[in-house]
């Protein structure tokens, strides 16, 4: 019994992991197609903002409706899409990831200056410290602000109103009302961070994180499952 409940929620979990990853998938579809408009020709920008703008709409309402689906299944069920990874507790946890890393060491660590579009995290450090578990950017982005809440939460309590964390347009990326974002997520501490965003939105936020945090951006450093067209989305290893 035991095992065929830990089949399932294996199952469950791997279903809700790739609801996100297509959603993030889209995201950097979108950044795509924009980049390849020629914004030098009116006809060519007019067709493709009116598309983009389609096109973004259509990828809110798919994220919109698949955060409900795994809320669903979730309350059912009782098995979360993800339980953020925390520090290491002993020695012996700390060794078995730093081996996993090792083991990825066959590919090039990656920083917060490259293009993350199509690629899948694995494991990430932060100042030295390892964190397995995470299958996509935004487990990376839950897991290191839970994780920075620890070591300073004055700091991460502030995010809310911190005017680095506010984009050009006045959306929020950090609120305590739910109302301020559109795909909202309980970050911890009363804090809800916005999760509709593509892997480099993100990879731009961790930067800012880090900035707010006082860490260099060489703190972060990522070892990817996969560098899916690699060619296509410039690959900077």
């Amino acid at each position: 019994m035991l095992l065929v409940y830990k089949i399932m929620r294996e199952r469950i979990q791997s279903i809700l992991t790739n609801l996100e990853t297509v959603g993030e998938d889209l995201l950097a579809l979108s950044d795509d197609i924009w980049l390849n408009i020629d914004h030098n020709d009116n006809d060519a920008l007019d067709k493709g903002l009116t598309f983009k703008k389609a096109f973004n709409k259509s990828v809110g309402e798919f994220r919109e409706v698949s955060g409900r689906l795994s809320d669903l299944v979730q309350d059912y069920t009782q098995v979360p899409t993800f339980e953020a990874p925390s520090a290491p507790a002993s020695e012996a946890e700390r060794e078995r990831r730093e081996r996993l890393i090792r083991a990825l060491d066959r590919r090039v660590p990656h920083g917060l200056a490259e293009d993350f579009r199509y690629k899948r995290p694995a494991i990430f450090t932060l100042s030295g410290v390892p964190f397995d578990g995470t299958n996509t950017w935004s487990q990376v982005y839950e897991t290191l602000c839970r994780y920075l809440a620890s070591l300073q939460p004055v700091v991460f309590n502030a995010l809310p109103t911190n005017p680095d964390f506010v984009s050009s347009k006045g959306n929020k990326h950090f609120s305590r009302q739910a109302a301020d974002l559109r795909i909202a997520r309980d970050y911890g501490r009363g804090v809800l961070a916005e999760t509709n965003l593509s892997a480099n939105q993100i990879r731009d936020n961790i930067k800012r994180l880090l900035c707010a945090f006082g860490l260099p951006e060489s703190a972060f450093v990522v070892y990817l499952r996969e560098d899916r067209d690699a060619g296509a989305t410039g690959d900077t290893r």
